[in-house]
This record gives C-alpha cells, sequence and structure tokens, in this order.
C-alpha cells in the first residue's frame, strides 16, 4: 500500500478525465500553450556558450538555428522536469510535515510549482520529456528519501543549486514572456530553499540517513562534473555526429572545466551552509568535486 501511494505521486495529471481536469485547471491556472514559439529565439548564443564554440560559428544559419532550438527545446524539457518533481515534493513533504504550520508551507509550494509548470508547458510539449539519469535521480529521492534527507538533498542543495541555474537561463532569456517567467519563478524558489536551511537541522541525521545522502549526491555531482553533454547532443542533433577530437574541441573552447568547477563549488558551498562541513568533507575525499570529463 505504502509503495502504491509513492509511486502514485508520479501519476501523469492528465492520465484519469484528461479534459475533465484540464478544464477546471484552465479556471485556476493559465493552462494553454504559446501558439507562436520559436525556440531559437528564445535565448542568446552565449547563454549556452555557443558563441564559443568554432563548429557552430562555421554552420549556415539554418543549422545554427536549428543547434539554438535543440538547445533551447532540451533546456524547457528539463525545466518542465525539475518543476513537476517539485510538485511530487511539496506533496510528500505536506504528509510528512511535522505541524499543521509546516503542512500549510508546503501546499503552498506545492501551488507555486503547479504554476511553474503551467508556466513552462505554455513553451513545449511535455510528451518529449524522456527520463535521464538525472530526472530519474531526482524521481527516486522523491520516492524514496526521508523527510530529513528530502530538506537537505531537494530542497537545500538542488533548489539552491537551481538558483543559480535559473538566474542564468533568465539573464539570457530574449523573449519577454519567458524572461518574465524565469523572474517569478526565482522569486519562489529563493523562499523554498530558504525554508530549508530554517527547518533542516544536521543533529537530526541518522547513520543511513547520513549515508543516502552522501550516495545520492555523489551521483548528482558525477552528472554535474562530466561536462557539457546537453550541448554536446543539441550540436548533434542539428549537424550529425561528433567525433571525439570535436568533442574535445568544444569542451576547451568554452572553458568546460572551469564550468565544471564553477558549479561543483556551488553545491560545495551550499553543504557548508546547511552546516554538513562533514559531509562535503568526506565527498571531497573520493574526488566527488572534481570534473569528470571522459574524454581527457
Amino acid at each position: 500500500m505504502k509503495k502504491e501511494l509513492e509511486h502514485s505521486l508520479f501519476k501523469d495529471l492528465k492520465s484519469n478525465s484528461k479534459s475533465g481536469i484540464e478544464k477546471i485547471l484552465a479556471k485556476k491556472i493559465n493552462f494553454g500553450k504559446k501558439s507562436d514559439s520559436n525556440y531559437s529565439s528564445l535565448w542568446k548564443e552565449s547563454s549556452f556558450n555557443l558563441d564559443k564554440v568554432s563548429l557552430y560559428n562555421g554552420f549556415n544559419q539554418a543549422q545554427q538555428n536549428q543547434v539554438l532550438s535543440n538547445c533551447a527545446q532540451s533546456r524547457l524539457l528539463e525545466s518542465y522536469a525539475i518543476e513537476d518533481a517539485g510538485m511530487s515534493y511539496c506533496a510528500k513533504m505536506s504528509l510528512l510535515a511535522h505541524s499543521q504550520s509546516e503542512q500549510m508551507l508546503y501546499s503552498t509550494f506545492a501551488q507555486e510549482e503547479a504554476i511553474h509548470l503551467s508556466f513552462i508547458q505554455r513553451f513545449i510539449d511535455p510528451d518529449n520529456i524522456t527520463n535521464d539519469s538525472f530526472i530519474s535521480l531526482l524521481k527516486e529521492v522523491v520516492i524514496h528519501g526521508s523527510r530529513r534527507s528530502l530538506l537537505l538533498i531537494m530542497q537545500i542543495i538542488l533548489e539552491g543549486w537551481g538558483l543559480e541555474h535559473y538566474k542564468k537561463m533568465q539573464q539570457g532569456a530574449i523573449d519577454p514572456e519567458l524572461k518574465e517567467i524565469f523572474s517569478l519563478i526565482l522569486i519562489d524558489e529563493a523562499s523554498h530553499h530558504g525554508s530549508g536551511l530554517v527547518l533542516f537541522n544536521t543533529n537530526n541525521l541518522t547513520t543511513n540517513e547520513y549515508e543516502y545522502i552522501k550516495e545520492v549526491l555523489a551521483k548528482f555531482l558525477y552528472m554535474v562534473g562530466c561536462g557539457p553533454w546537453a550541448l554536446l547532443n543539441s550540436i548533434e542533433q542539428g549537424c550529425g555526429h561528433l567525433n571525439k577530437r570535436q568533442k574535445n574541441m568544444i569542451y576547451h573552447e568554452i572553458n568546460g572545466e572551469q564550468e565544471s568547477m564553477e558549479k561543483l563549488n556551488i553545491i560545495k558551498k551550499l553543504l557548508i551552509k546547511a552546516g554538513v562541513q562533514d559531509i562535503a568533507d568526506d565527498l571531497e575525499k573520493t574526488n566527488c568535486f572534481k570534473p569528470q570529463w571522459d574524454l581527457k
């Protein structure tokens, strides 16, 4: 029964009585789709570091537009999946709340995540989402994590890291509506992250929770440190297979090692901010805070 309840958190909103549910949602949330989305005009090239890639700069206009469009769609689909997981996270945390006030807080957060989801859905078709390793990890954590481990992993680390990611997305956005959407999301996400710091108490961690947090964060840090695979995939979708030399060239042109280090350091600082220096130290000992570029 418990397992069925946990997995129900990830049932598609539209799986049952699709048209009826969407009619109700339409009265509460702007659930319409933007009809004129031109993905290649949503963000600046520099937002994806494409301006630094010599291969991209040698493409004709149609090829550049296709790569830029691929990058934008990949970014939006990931954002949609993150907000979807965030909505499920808030639903679970509401059930695990220690007080009515805490339950009210997470119910409010769940509403905000639902609104974020509807914003992003105006630009994409969620049916195109595939579960990559990062999204699969998010879902696994929400389903199996305890309240304390969820607070640290989801609300402090991932929300805090996501704030930096969303800031870059907002700053590089060209489309006025999209820029405004990420401005609104940033306000809510800052509140979510801040409340996680208030609610989390490092003294409450059990040995099992401590080890679980390390295991999950080691996986996440490896993904962050692996390099610009989303960018490489978007370029390949637009121009065909990239060989090892081309991938290495792109990695060095965009200064991939420094970019990965900056992201990894954000996570390390968030761990220290949360008061779990010991977890950061343990992860440091196993080189989790070092870039993991596979083609060196």
